[in-house]
């Protein structure tokens, strides 16, 4: 029931919807006619659409034929590590890796482990034998610790080289270190960290690269395999000689001992000079007399000067010489010494012993002296000691005595043994 002059619910609402649609109406077409007046076409609703692109079979197939061989080639960097009576250390090494195009081997450290500073020693062999110079190279990775390993060939010599790495100390010793005995050596018969017959293989790209050690000094030779086996391209590894423990008197001769101390494995390498050395045009006429100062390691090193000096003045060169065994080491070498150059040696087993030398040196008339002391010193026989403070002073005092009485001519060098 409706009153005069009030429309009908349903009138009412749809004349509202008709002026609401006449309004819309109007407003699109002036907003046409605006758009056509600025000559701009009227816009036209976007679709946003995703497009996935398929990569081809082959496409796919040689994508992951390329990480295959990425991760073969990392396969054949790795080393294998020793397995059997391994050190410390060995269980803490993540990996050893080579990177034959920049003469390298890296050892990956662990981060949590014992041995923080482990001391190293590596080498290469086949037709010629080559060090490893080591370098820190800390934290590189968050999980790992680098130490680089360099080796330096010559040219013309690249194939497959065996390679031994030791670890003779798990945390090496410094001049810093106030108690050395509290740090001991790795047993021998247990520092080597690499499988045996575990090789690498030398790039000639490679073989230019010096390392660190070898471009602050000149290299005068080098040890090659001459044996006819080397000739023939199958060479053997060449693995350090060590003394076992319990191996001196009647137990030297055992199988355990014999293997490890053998000198047979050394017979195939031979030194060849870099060039050939005229000893009369070095000396200009002068005299020399070199003389060895120290305990055996000096010792052994008069005898194969002694040796040589008898090779170089004997002019008939006949291979029935008893001496012969050692023409190979002269190999370079020119000139008959005659008396321009000798040899001698002085005892010295311990850096105090030194103090009580000098008159001796003195009359042995020697113009250059070598002194190797340490070995003594570091704790045989006895295990006896001399701390680094004390041998340090020992041999400040010695050098200012051998500079207050040895003859300006003569000149003093002092070896040390790594």
């Amino acid at each position: 029931m409706t009153g005069a002059g009030r429309p009908i619910l349903g009138v009412h609402y749809y004349q509202t919807r008709m002026r609401v649609l006449f309004i819309v109406l109007i407003s699109f077409v002036v907003l046409f006619g605006t758009y056509v007046l600025l000559g701009t076409e009227a816009p036209t609703p976007t679709t946003t659409t995703t497009t996935t692109t398929i990569k081809p079979q082959q496409e796919r197939e040689r994508e992951r034929g390329e990480r295959e061989r990425e991760r073969e080639r990392e396969r054949e960097r790795e080393i294998s590590l020793t397995k059997s009576g391994a050190s410390m250390l060995a269980h803490e090494i993540k990996s050893i890796v080579h990177l034959p195009e920049k003469s390298m081997i890296v050892i990956n450290l662990k981060t949590q482990r014992e041995c923080l500073e482990p001391h190293l020693i590596g080498r290469i062999s086949g037709p010629m034998l080559a060090k490893l110079v080591w370098e820190e190279k800390g934290t590189s990775q968050k999980d790992s610790y680098v130490i680089v390993g360099r080796y330096n060939l010559p040219s013309l010599l690249p194939g497959k080289y065996f390679l031994e790495i030791l670890a003779t100390m798990c945390n090496k010793l410094t001049v810093h270190t106030s108690n050395i005995t509290s740090i001991c050596m790795v047993d021998p018969s247990r520092q080597q960290l690499t499988e045996d017959w575990v090789f690498i293989n030398v790039l000639p790209s490679s073989l230019s690269m010096l390392t660190d050690d070898e471009n602050t000094r000149t290299i005068i030779g080098r040890w090659y395999d001459a044996s006819p086996a080397g000739s023939n391209n199958t060479y053997l590894p060449l693995y350090t000689r060590f003394q076992p423990q319990n191996c001196m008197g009647d137990n030297s001769t055992s199988v355990r001992c014999s293997k490890a101390t053998n000198l047979e494995r050394f017979e195939p390498y031979k030194f060849n000079f870099t060039k050939q050395i005229d000893i009369k045009k070095l000396l200009e006429g002068r005299r020399e007399k070199i003389c060895f100062v120290g305990a055996s390691h000096s010792r052994t090193l008069i005898q194969h000067s002694k040796a040589l000096e008898t090779i170089l003045n004997d002019k008939s060169n006949s291979s029935s010489n008893s001496l012969s065994k050692w023409r190979g080491d002269a190999n370079g070498l020119n000139s008959s010494l005659g008396e321009i150059l000798q040899f001698d040696f002085v005892e010295a087993k311990f850096a105090s012993n030194l103090t009580t030398k000098i008159n001796e040196i003195i009359n042995k008339n020697c113009t250059q002296v070598i002194i190797g002391t340490g070995q003594w010193d570091a704790g045989w026989p006895g295990n006896d000691v001399t701390p680094f403070n004390v041998y340090e002073e020992t041999l400040k005092t010695v050098m200012v005595l051998m500079l207050r009485f040895l003859p300006p001519s003569m000149h003093v060098f002092y070896c040390y043994v790594q």
